[in-house]
């Protein structure tokens, strides 16, 4: 019975395909990189077997902050210790913690907030390193004299291969001005250094002295190879340095790939002079200049968001620090070695995951699926427009599920019977059920009473009001009861505020369209009726809203930047606006976004939703992640396996969502929520209205007397009822949007009538729904 959905399916697109004339092309990741980077031969070699086996290696017992990894006969890690001090620890081969050795760190008490240290390795196994000293004799928590006053000094200091302080010089301090640069990184390039800055580079001497300065806009990471010339790794390509000037590689060669976002080359073993950290894997340069694939996370299950540090082991084995957020030190240490060339794994299924190119966590997420699964093994297949879906359901090439964004894209699949109703599965199968998902996000995604689509992580999208303005009653109000406001505000208040959506007839528009979306279009039919009273009124009401136009944030100084933030912040509890917009990310943002407005303390805020005649609160998907399952798909069973995966709290509480978000996993939101009541109670909050950073893991900004502040439990019963009222899926149409853009833009220049606007929105997206119904 699924195969023939699948072929009603493939029916219905084909039509489809027909109608709207799009050229279909299907790319892999690695062709769509090397086109934008305007090489198809720019690809590298690939290694007979580039799957590698992870092994965890433990920080030591003292790790207070990760400094440096490298090889000196060994790999050896520089940190720093719970005492304050530096160590360095030595491992054999097998990566077993031998000996420790005690950096010989002199005592400089000339900064007492602020000592910064930037390490490198040199070639006898030394470190040289560069220490910055911030001296102010202020309290650090006047932020501003802070900023103005502190004077940077630097030292270079040489550390022999077991610890020992060799030499130490002063640095001139010419070339940073503090809390506007930072420094980079410290590489050794001949007999002197790079010292990489923000936006520039240094020829830094032993002796301290700068040589010569460039400046650039582009990242560049260095390294020294096993010849000990300097190998220059940027964003597209690579190349070397001449070894005495900062002469940057004038036409670097093109991985045809990504260069991971931290850069991270480092020294080479055996057959390759160097290693470059591509987002795909570790990259060897060979003795030709040659580049190839040596490890692929992917094949690997190992997909880190960030690589910190890296250092080979030896051949065909690197050790490598990356980002973990449910350690302990936010940090995981790694073991990497090459697989047996003839290695298989186990008789998994393939579980294929379609997306497109944009996405961020697709291929991290298959990567922890494939770790805990003992049946399938999950790939992605990217895409480059949506459309090319279509054209592998119609081939009989389709994934089994497929991540996504736009509202548009589940309507329009669901229509034609490609997607799964996950209704049916929630009620047939283990693993989740309807109770296990929240109530309001499966309402806000269901199509013609089935539910086809479902978001990992969502956000909320409302206003918020001074409640003595808008009382509290009209939290759900419709477009009438906006526009009864809107229309009628007292003299001296606006819209919104000068720093607003609401600052021009067409970003008024801009913000209510979208909302009102489904007062307008009718996605179960797939009609439109732009011609409506209500939507004529929507044309007039934006053209003729009592708006302001935005500051000139540019051509301010920093006192006027000062005050025109005050004028803002106070402008609903001044009642000069009625309106601000809120983008809330997740629960804690969800309870104390008030403060913003100065709303919160004095419990004056209502929040509000985008007006629609559901009077209902939208939510949005966040990072492409609303999966749907392919009806017909030729793994049912593992595509559920890995839909419930995605909803579990293991993988929603990973690094790949942490706690910036939403979750239609009901038991983790609801206890998220009452989380974040107990920590808004438990804030401490400063004369200016804003919770104070210094109680919660920042630095103080504003010198005042603190204060508690507890909700009264009325409000927190009104917040809890407002979300149970996100119930409506912002629709997202970037066609629609474009056509009714396009055309309402030249109402507001006074070339066309409102009904004629009207009309001419409702011709082209009539034309455009029946093409795509």
């Amino acid at each position: 019975m699924k195969r023939l959905t699948a072929s009603a399916a493939a029916a219905a697109l084909l039509l489809t395909a027909c109608s709207s004339g799009n050229t279909v092309s299907v790319t892999d990741s690695s062709t769509v990189q090397a086109e934008e980077n305007g090489s198809e031969a720019a690809k590298p070699m690939k290694a007979a077997q580039t799957q590698y086996k992870e092994s965890r290696i433990p920080l030591p017992d003292d790790f207070s902050g990760m400094l440096l990894l490298y090889n000196c006969g060994g790999v050896r890690f520089l940190y720093q210790d719970r005492d304050g001090g530096m160590a360095i620890q030595l491992y054999d081969d097998d990566m077993t913690p031998t000996e420790t050795l005690k950096l010989e760190v002199p005592e400089d008490s000339r900064s007492k907030y602020t000592t910064e240290h930037t390490p490198c390795s040199l070639p006898d196994g030394g470190i040289a390193m560069l220490d910055m000293y911030a001296v102010y004799d202020g309290d650090i928590a006047d932020s501003e004299r802070w900023q103005r006053e502190t004077e940077p000094e630097f030292v270079l200091r040489i550390y022999s291969s077991d610890g020992r302080l060799v030499s130490e010089s002063e640095v001139g301090n010419d070339f940073y001005t503090f809390g506007d640069d930072y420094i980079q990184s410290l590489s050794v390039y001949g007999d002197n250094y790079i010292l990489s800055m923000r936006d520039s580079y240094l020829l830094l001497s032993p002796e301290g002295k700068v040589l010569e300065s460039t400046n650039t806009d582009e990242n560049w990471y260095f390294c020294t190879d096993t010849e000990g010339r300097t190998l220059a790794a940027g964003r597209d390509g690579w190349g070397y340095m001449d070894g005495s000037t900062l002469k940057l590689p004038q036409s670097p060669a093109p991985y045809g790939k990504w260069l991971n976002p931290l850069g991270v080359p480092f020294t080479g073993c055996g057959e390759y002079k160097a290693f470059i950290t591509l987002n795909e894997g570790f990259y060897g340069v060979d003795s030709e200049d040659r580049l190839t694939e040596l490890m692929d996370f992917t094949d690997s299950d190992f997909v880190p968001q960030f690589v910190y540090m890296a250092a080979s082991a030896g051949e065909k084995r690197f050790v490598l620090i990356t980002n973990e957020q449910t350690s302990s030190s936010g940090l995981s240490y790694v073991l990497m070695t090459q697989r047996p060339e003839d290695y298989t794994e186990a008789d998994k299924k393939t579980v294929r995951i379609g997306c497109i190119n944009g996405d961020h966590n697709a291929g991290d997420t298959v990567v922890m699926f494939n770790k805990q699964s003992e049946n399938y093994k999950a790939e992605t297949k990217r895409y480059k427009e949506y459309d090319d879906l279509k054209y592998d359901i119609l081939t009989g090439d389709a994934p089994d599920l497929f991540c996504y964004q736009p509202s548009s894209v589940m309507y329009r699949f669901a229509r034609a019977g490609a997607f799964t109703d996950l209704y049916e599965l929630l009620d047939s199968r283990e693993g989740l059920s309807r109770d296990d998902i929240m109530p309001n996000v499966m309402k806000a995604y269901e199509y013609k009473g089935g539910l086809y689509g479902l978001p990992v992580a969502y956000s909320l999208n409302c206003w918020i009001a001074n409640r003595e303005v808008i009382p509290r009653e009209y939290s759900n109000w419709d477009l009438d009861e906006f526009f009864s406001f809107a229309e009628n505000m007292p003299e001296g208040m606006y819209l919104g505020s000068k720093n607003s959506p609401f600052m021009s007839p067409e970003q008024t528009f801009d913000t209510l369209l979208p909302t009102a979306m489904s007062s307008f279009v009718d996605f179960d039919g797939f009609t439109c009726d732009f011609g409506s009273p209500e939507f004529l009124h929507l044309l007039t009401f934006c053209r003729d809203a009592k708006i302001q136009e935005g500051y000139d944030w540019k051509n301010m100084s920093d006192s006027e930047k000062t005050d025109a933030t005050a004028e803002y912040r106070y402008s609903i509890l001044n009642k000069e606006s009625l309106l601000n917009w809120c983008f809330l990310r997740d629960p804690n943002d969800y309870i104390v976004y008030p403060v913003n407005d100065n709303l919160y303390l004095n419990d004056r805020f209502t929040y509000a939703i985008f007006p629609n005649k559901e009077r209902s609160g939208t939510i949005s998907t966040v990072n492409n992640m609303c999966y749907s399952i392919l009806n017909g798909c030729a793994e049912p069973e593992g595509a559920w396996e890995y839909f419930c995966f995605i909803n579990s709290e293991d993988y929603l509480t990973s690094y790949l969502q942490t706690d910036r978000a939403f979750y239609s996993n009901r038991h983790l939101t609801e206890t998220k929520m009452e989380e974040a009541f107990d920590w808004a109670d438990g804030l401490d909050f400063t004369g200016y209205g804003y919770y104070d950073p210094s109680a919660n893991g920042g630095s103080a900004e504003e010198d005042t007397e603190e204060q508690k502040y507890v909700l009264p439990d009325e409000t927190k019963r009104y917040l809890r009822d407002f979300f149970s009222t996100f119930m409506k899926l912002q629709d997202q149409d970037e066609v629609i949007y474009g056509i009714a853009e396009e055309e309402a833009g030249k109402f507001f220049a006074g070339e066309t009538s409102a009904e004629d606007c009207a009309a001419m929105i409702q011709n082209r997206v009539s034309l455009y729904l029946s093409e795509n119904s």
